[in-house]
């Protein structure tokens, strides 16, 4: 199924269950259930629960290794490790943006690696694997790269700066002192509001250690209009 949400399942005309079939389920299986027409399009829109997954045939709890933590999550096996994050685990610095792993908003790493979430079904990440979201990095944004994030002013709306950092940090540890080359082949995260000057500046100061003479910040004005 094509569906934005985890818990929000569209099942089109051909695919409904008799209302027979519908009537002999347990209503709390049904709960919040509707059926809307649409033009000659017909769905039922069915929220999940646990009861819903036991209609499903899907009661077995899964493990997850989060921030250094096992935790558990009942999910069917094609939903995105995205919302099992955002939803179930309630890490929710993870942003959805489109939902094809183009624009990184939902970047975690799995043993290290950047990993756009939103494409990653959950139930294809052993539990042995390790998941690191961006509450992961740092207690109290003490991060390095958050560290340099701030000092540059990068965010602005922030939408999608969770996935920009955990990519920067995948970067920085695979090479501590990268060029342009490697910044622009790593870093393919869309921003909307164009920080991608920033963005660079930032990498290049953590690269320098932290000094911002490291990075090229000629042209980077505060929102004081002082120039770093």
């Amino acid at each position: 199924y094509g569906y934005p949400h985890p818990c929000q399942h569209r099942l089109y005309a051909k695919e409904l269950p008799s209302f027979t079939t519908l009537h002999n389920m347990r209503w709390n299986q049904i709960a919040g259930c509707g059926v809307i027409a649409c033009g000659c399009n017909i769905f039922l829109s069915v929220t999940c629960s646990n009861s819903y997954f036991d209609f499903m045939g899907n009661n077995s709890m899964a493990t997850l290794n989060v921030n250094g933590k096992v935790r558990n999550y009942q999910a069917d096996e094609g939903t995105p490790l995205l919302w099992v994050l955002r939803e179930q685990l309630g890490l929710t610095g993870t942003k959805y943006g489109c939902g094809i792993a183009q624009c990184g908003a939902c970047t975690v790493h799995i043993d290290g690696v950047a990993t756009r979430s939103c494409a990653r079904p959950a139930a294809s990440v052993k539990s042995t694997e390790k998941i690191v979201t961006i509450e992961g990095l740092s207690t109290d944004g003490t991060h390095p790269v958050q560290k340099a994030w701030v000092a540059l002013d990068v965010p602005q709306c922030g939408f999608c700066q969770s996935g920009m950092i955990m990519a920067a940090v995948a970067l920085l540890k695979a090479k501590t002192n990268p060029s342009d080359k490697d910044i622009d082949a790593a870093m393919t995260n869309i921003c909307r509001c164009g920080t991608y000057n920033r963005v660079r500046a930032a990498i290049k100061s953590v690269a320098g250690g932290g000094s911002l003479k490291k990075a090229d910040v000629a042209d980077i004005i505060h929102v004081d209009r002082s120039a770093t």
